[in-house]
């Protein structure tokens, strides 16, 4: 069974939608760092839309792009106050319907490229989509978080709608995480039981930043997500700000 299908419905309710909240004050503190010219926007991996709605609001065009189709089910739901559009679609082979200035890919989605093969095809479809001095901005779990918070931990959500149980299990020699998502979901008198298996790959940020430039893009900064501080290895997030270069500067590379 594809990941974030069951899942996707009580996915706001179990405690998510505060990571996505947080996260639209954090962009906006990093655009009064990190400019851009123009509005137009891709949320790549957008989920249930927190992010893509909430940017909309705030006056930008939004494209909202993931590959599960329940989670963009969500999203639409959500959204009849924004016009935003959405499309179902692998990130590592996306395509947009016209080229943005700024483009997020949020809450450790790129986690979920398990090889850097993947990850590579990840930022050139990125570059693509971008325009001429377009902002790329990412964030992504650390080794370290999945070692030190990840290994053997059990997280817990439990109310009168569901109870949600998310098990951890780090394998330190591949650097890479198994997280199964257990869920009970009331209906009516019952409930009913979801599972799904969500696996994380941890990547040194050297190798992450020689990705980039390797693409084309320009690496502005790296952060210890949330803060201005830059970034270590043990650190528990990390964000990158990449930016396409001008075109006369894409010229001369």
């Amino acid at each position: 069974m594809p990941i974030y299908q069951d899942y996707a419905r009580i996915y706001d309710r179990s405690g998510q939608l505060g990571f996505s909240k947080r996260m639209l004050n954090y962009i906006d503190q990093l655009l009064g760092v990190h400019s851009t010219q123009g509005n137009r926007m891709l949320d790549l991996a957008c989920g249930t839309g927190t992010v893509a709605i909430g940017m909309a609001l705030k006056g930008w065009q939004v494209q909202g792009i993931d590959g599960s189709a329940a989670m963009l089910q969500q999203a639409q739901a959500k959204s009849s106050s924004a016009e935003i559009k959405w499309s179902q679609q692998d990130m590592r082979r996306f395509t947009t319907a016209e080229p943005v200035d700024l483009a997020t890919c949020l809450y450790d989605s790129l986690n979920y490229m398990l090889t850097d093969a993947d990850l590579v095809s990840v930022f050139r479809q990125v570059y693509a989509a971008l325009r001429p001095n377009g902002l790329f901005i990412f964030d992504m779990n650390t080794a370290w978080v999945m070692a030190n918070r990840w290994d053997g931990t059990c997280f817990v959500t439990d109310n009168d709608e569901f109870t949600s149980i998310m098990q951890t299990h780090y394998d330190g020699r591949h650097q890479r995480t198994l997280v199964t998502v257990t869920c009970f979901e009331r209906q009516e008198e019952h409930y009913t039981k979801s599972k799904e298996e969500h696996i994380e790959q941890a990547y040194p940020l050297a190798q992450v930043s020689s990705d980039l430039t390797c693409v084309g893009l320009t690496i502005e900064a790296v952060y210890d997500c949330f803060t201005m501080r830059p970034a270590q290895e043990n650190n528990e997030r990390v964000l990158w700000v990449a930016r396409k270069p001008a075109v006369d500067d894409a010229y001369y590379l």
